[in-house]
């Protein structure tokens, strides 16, 4: 899915204190794509001074980040939730915007501009899994090409290990602390109507069609 994820969801994990709030505003009023990156890394790059909270932080990685609003156009729900990795260097980004599901992943150094990105990613201590991502066109960002299933497979409290290879082919590398990840993915299944929503805390019996009417007799054929 060659959908465009707003780097606005990044911009959020950097809005931990009142300057960061202002200045993420003001980005986000930025209609230009290439200048609002331009507007979010200089937030990023304010953020990684010696006055930022240590790596081992409840700051750095543990709680995720969830704006809900609605969309202009049509009032449709807007979710958008990031988690910082523990390092604090990383985001890991989802979204549910017209509708549709976006998964990203951006390590701070990275960058690999289209079409794909080699991923190599891990799930807790399930086998490691190995996939082309999407490039997003600021190059800054890697796309999952399935997101409803990636996100369906993070756990609570558990954790992610990201690889992406960028454009000489080096490694970048990020860890997360997934927390209470079935809280974002039950937010995000409920905005985008996920098929099989009931995964994430829905009552299967209310999504369950209701039984048909048993049909009437046929009436008997009358004798000649």
């Amino acid at each position: 899915m060659r959908a465009t994820l707003i780097i606005a969801c990044a911009g959020l994990l950097l809005a931990a204190g009142a300057h960061a709030q202002e200045a993420l505003k003001l980005c986000r009023q930025i209609k230009d794509d290439g200048e609002r990156l331009k507007c979010y890394d200089g937030i990023d790059v304010s953020a990684s001074n010696p006055a930022r909270p240590p790596a081992d932080s409840k700051q750095a990685g543990a709680p995720w980040l969830i704006t809900d609003e609605k969309s202009p156009l049509d009032d449709s729900p807007l979710v958008s939730a990031a988690l910082a990795s523990s390092d604090g260097r990383s985001h890991l980004l989802m979204r549910c915007k017209d509708r549709k599901t976006e998964a990203a992943v951006s390590i701070r150094g990275f960058i690999k501009c289209g079409p794909d990105v080699r991923v190599v990613y891990r799930v807790d201590q399930s086998e490691a899994t190995e996939i082309p991502w999407i490039a997003h066109s600021t190059c800054y960002l890697a796309l999952a090409p399935s997101p409803i299933p990636f996100i369906r497979s993070l756990t609570d409290e558990g954790k992610i290990y990201v690889r992406m290879f960028d454009h000489h082919g080096a490694p970048h590398e990020a860890l997360f602390n997934l927390g209470k990840v079935s809280e974002v993915r039950s937010r995000l299944a409920q905005a985008c109507n996920w098929d099989g929503a009931a995964n994430t805390g829905s009552d299967p019996a209310a999504k369950a069609p209701a039984p048909a009417p048993a049909a009437a007799p046929s009436p008997k054929a009358r004798p000649k």
